[in-house]
């Protein structure tokens, strides 16, 4: 298994990690960004610097406060005393103080198959049991939701379920629930994610 958080190599950051988006909650607002205390994992009894600053340790962990500013940041640690170094990419955006989620799935279209077929038996899109779960936690949490579809079921798709499923696109998608879609178009979202299942990436080279 890949180790993502690159926790075997002897200096490594503990927090935060690859990838992270930090904001005041981490530590502090500062002007054009946010203050926070960085960690990092190295060998004990050593000299470690993050992004220049001495760290101070704890039980083999290296901690440090540091400013990163909007956008992207690159922090850097490195143990002077044996050479490792450890670094990683951290994000900041003012709208991530705001206490806010969204909900994405990919790979959707089957939900739409079943509720054109029963078009005639369904009073709303929400007796689709998938779209229900949905329904349900915008009711009760305020939740907002993007589905990214694909625009057909084939057969090379077909071919992963026991049971028999026809082929299906979104040009054959009922209007009957236009307006309910409508309705609830300021929290469910729906975009194009690719063409179809298969092939795998297949906008790599486009």
């Amino acid at each position: 298994m890949r180790d993502f958080l690159n926790s075997s190599a002897p200096t490594h950051f503990l927090f935060p990690i690859d990838g992270d988006f930090v904001n005041s909650r981490d530590g502090e607002r500062v002007d054009g960004g946010v203050a926070f205390v960085a960690s990092v994992i190295s060998a004990s009894d050593s000299q470690v610097k993050i992004n220049g600053v001495l760290a101070t340790e704890e039980n083999g962990v290296y901690r440090a406060k540091v400013c990163v500013g909007e956008g992207s940041t690159d922090l850097y640690a490195e143990n002077l005393t044996d050479g490792t170094t450890a670094s990683v990419c951290v994000f900041y955006a003012p709208r991530t103080e705001e206490k806010c989620y969204r909900i994405s799935s990919d790979d959707n279209l089957l939900f739409l198959a079943d509720i054109t077929k029963n078009k005639d038996r369904y009073r709303s899109i929400f007796e689709n049991p998938y779209l229900a779960v949905y329904k349900k936690a915008h009711d009760l949490y305020g939740a907002r939701v993007h589905l990214n579809l694909f625009y057909a079921f084939d057969r090379a798709a077909a071919a992963y379920f026991s049971d028999e499923r026809p082929d299906f696109d979104l040009s054959m998608v009922t209007d009957q629930f236009k307006s309910e879609w409508e309705a609830n178009s300021d929290w469910l979202k729906l975009s194009f994610h690719s063409r179809t299942e298969f092939p795998e990436r297949p906008y790599k080279y486009a």
